[in-house]
């Protein structure tokens, strides 16, 4: 007698395409919108930390009440921590937050998101790393502490100020 041989297990399982295979970043109710996840750490062989920044709102997209959040996974997206706030407003309708990691000649690592601020006086560009397009935008907050926590202060860089080395 031959043992059958299993049934393959379900698309879900093995493609990482479909939404059922993935992992839960945040479970509140509400629109999400992510623009990118980046990496930090790793380098020295230990496992990177992955930081993820969304708009979230409890109502829908480009309702009122969309914010800047971060959330990060030190077990490569299995487990996110609790969305951590950016920005302060829920007021604005819509804006847009993208992160860039920058790593210093040291080692050490930054992650500076830069959003569409209505009310900044202009427009600012952040210097691009090597091989990467510059970034404009109206304001940027800093990590120094792996996405823990982000500056308080928006970043607004003048004409002639000196790189981010």
């Amino acid at each position: 007698m031959t043992i059958p041989a299993p049934f393959p297990p379900p698309a879900a399982r093995v493609d990482p395409r479909d939404l059922k295979a993935g992992y839960v970043v945040s479970d509140r109710n509400g629109y999400y919108d992510s623009q990118n996840i980046v990496a930090v750490g790793g380098r020295d062989g230990s496992t990177p930390v992955l930081c993820v920044v969304l708009h979230h709102s409890e109502n829908h997209e480009g309702g009122p009440g969309l914010r800047l959040y971060s959330t990060r996974s030190t077990d490569l997206g299995r487990t996110w921590t609790p969305l951590l706030a950016i920005d302060d407003s829920l007021t604005r309708q819509s804006h847009d937050g993208y992160q860039l990691v920058h790593v210093r000649p040291d080692g050490s690592e930054r992650i500076f998101v830069s959003m569409a601020a209505t009310k900044a006086p202009a427009p600012i560009t952040v210097p691009k790393p090597p091989r990467a397009a510059a970034l404009t935008c109206r304001a940027v907050t800093c990590s120094l502490r792996r996405a823990t926590t982000f500056g308080s202060q928006m970043i607004r860089r003048a004409a002639g100020a000196t790189p981010l080395a």
